[in-house]
């Protein structure tokens, strides 16, 4: 009965994503994924993915892919999907291409059903990594009704650049870097992809919606 903190380690060989663990108390009934585009290495597609997780309830819940899916499902097609208590339902984008499932939803049918969503990546590399150096992306998400109108961004130490994402939850979302208007007008679901230098040790970003 005391509580205690989680999280969650995939690793192999020099690969490694790590993930915060949120209570069951925080399992709640919409997302949004966020993740990267599929990438292509050594002629291999490495997939965006994600996996729903059910608690110990059953779910059913509605999946809208904001891209084509290795299941063979269309960008914007809803699949109705039943979850049994703890089953996990993992979805891939297509190979062949740079798809990204960022800004897929993932919807209780009910309202009220609660689960989980892990974002994932089969082997990401960003900037000047290039094609050298890759690591899984293993991370839980977070429910859209937590998302918020302002994020602090920390450097990471050692790290000649600092990669972020800014997803909107709703159209017409406009946003700021440390007070500069930054970006194209966001619309549901869409992706701006962003960048600091070692110069700053944090930015602030503020936007009008989350």
């Amino acid at each position: 009965d005391v509580p205690i903190t989680v999280y969650g380690s995939t690793f192999y060989f020099y690969r490694f994503g790590a993930t915060v663990c949120l209570p069951v108390t925080s399992f709640s009934s919409e997302y949004m994924v966020t993740t990267y585009p599929s990438v292509l290495k050594s002629g291999v597609w490495y997939q965006s993915e994600f996996i729903v997780v059910a608690g110990d309830q059953p779910c059913d819940i509605t999946i809208t892919p904001s891209a084509n899916t290795e299941g063979g499902v269309t960008a914007g097609t809803p699949v109705s999907v039943h979850l049994d208590p703890n089953e996990v339902y993992m979805v891939q984008a297509a190979t062949g291409s740079t798809t990204d499932l960022t800004g897929t939803t993932v919807v209780a049918d009910n309202g009220t059903d609660k689960f989980a969503v892990y974002n994932g990546h089969v082997w990401l590399y960003l900037g000047t990594c290039g094609n050298q150096n890759a690591d899984p992306v293993f991370e839980q998400c977070y429910p859209t009704q937590s998302w918020g109108l302002a994020h602090i961004l920390m450097l990471t130490e050692e790290q000649n650049e600092n990669y972020y994402r800014v997803i909107a939850k709703e159209d017409g979302t406009t946003f700021s870097v440390d007070g500069v208007g930054t970006g194209p007008v966001l619309n549901t679901g869409d992706v701006y992809d962003g960048s600091f230098a070692t110069a700053n040790e944090c930015i602030l970003i503020e936007s009008n919606k989350p």
